[in-house]
């Protein structure tokens, strides 16, 4: 994975599907202030694939393809989905095309002005979407605007308080039938925060000005384990989840609650020096191991190998179940890898699972 900074909004790219959140939800509070893949006080950092320099000019990236060998050098035939980016010498990038069995699908593209994002296009094909950003004087988004073939569809106003942490969250869709979420046409969100910029709730108003959510979050543990509380009834709130963080603010252990604040699930991470992840372990609602899951990574931070096992006793299983997967890379002069395959071990010898190619340029 390589990391994108964009600063002061927020791009949704194909590779961010499993983590960007649909732009119709409003972003809640960030409980603890730390580099995240969602908009917090007016930046937003996106992770997709891990590139070890930012001076690329673009990547094209092939996977779905065909290799017939286990060994390395491999040869890839026939790959199913291209991908090509380009960045500009800033590392901001410009645009990206999705290519499926060689026809061009989707096409997105970037535009910046004074080294921020003002607008992102997005060419389907049957139709084109358009995002525009407005900045306040503190280069604060304070404005997002979404498009569908020029009609302006939906709104997002952000206000903010003196740390420059967003107070003030609102949301409109402007035609009566582009409510996304529920059917919401319109929402305000509130947040209040500690001196030590801690977010302690959320409050969500509908148009009249009635309270229709609240949430509030609760630290102990030197405020490195925040609890999510949602509010079921005028005096009650319920836990939704717990989140314990190191000092790198990685999330070490969270605690998942159902509907009533009974504990439903427990997961547990180790990481190492490099903050790769070592170990992810699941526990059920009686605190009983149903998956573990350990990592070995290269000298260059990349996994090589991932073991997962499941318990006898866990999901439906009669026996212990393993499963393992390696990776093997090869590598440009800057350390970047050009061939990631993936192999699980299975009762044959091996089955490849994940065979992709990159071809990298870099600016001068």
């Amino acid at each position: 994975m390589y990391l994108v900074t964009i600063p002061k909004t927020s791009i949704n790219t194909p590779f961010m599907k499993s983590l960007s959140i649909p732009s119709f939800i409003f972003l809640f509070c960030i409980s603890i202030i730390h580099a995240q893949e969602i908009e917090e006080g007016g930046y937003i950092e996106i992770e997709t694939k891990r590139i070890k320099e930012s001076n690329i000019k673009s990547i094209k990236e092939e996977s779905d393809c065909y290799v017939n060998q286990e060994e390395p050098p491999y040869k890839f035939e026939d790959c199913d989905d291209t991908i090509e980016e380009k960045y500009d010498e800033n590392g901001h990038i410009l645009s990206i095309k999705v290519f499926e069995d060689r026809d061009l699908a989707e096409i997105y593209t970037y535009t910046y002005k004074a080294n921020q994002l003002v607008s992102k296009k997005e060419d389907f094909g049957d139709g084109i979407s358009k995002t525009t950003y407005d900045y306040n004087a503190s280069e604060q988004l304070i404005e997002k605007k979404e498009y569908d073939n020029n009609t302006l569809e939906y709104q997002y106003k952000y206000a903010y308080n003196t740390q420059g942490l967003i107070t003030e969250k609102e949301y409109i869709a402007l035609r009566e039938d582009s409510g996304s979420f529920g059917g919401t046409t319109y929402s305000k969100t509130q947040d209040t925060y500690t001196s030590t910029r801690k977010c302690t709730s959320e409050t969500e108003y509908r148009k009249d000005g009635s309270e229709k959510n609240k949430i509030i979050y609760e630290y102990s543990n030197n405020e490195r384990t925040v609890v999510e509380k949602e509010k079921r009834d005028k005096n009650t709130y319920v836990s939704q989840y717990a989140n314990t963080y190191d000092s790198k603010g990685n999330v070490t252990e969270k605690i998942l609650y159902d509907y009533y604040g009974k504990q439903e699930q427990r997961r547990v991470r180790t990481y190492d020096t490099h903050n790769n992840i070592l170990t992810y372990e699941e526990y059920n609602e009686n605190n009983a191991l149903s998956q573990r899951t350990t990592y070995t990574y290269n000298a260059q931070n990349d996994p090589i190998k991932k073991i997962v096992y499941r318990p006898r006793t866990s999901y439906t299983n009669k026996e212990e179940y393993y499963n393992t997967v390696r990776y093997s890379y090869e590598y440009d002069t800057h350390e970047n890898w050009t061939t990631k395959v993936s192999i699980e071990d299975d009762d044959d010898g091996y089955d490849l699972t994940d065979e992709i190619k990159r071809t990298i340029k870099y600016h001068k």
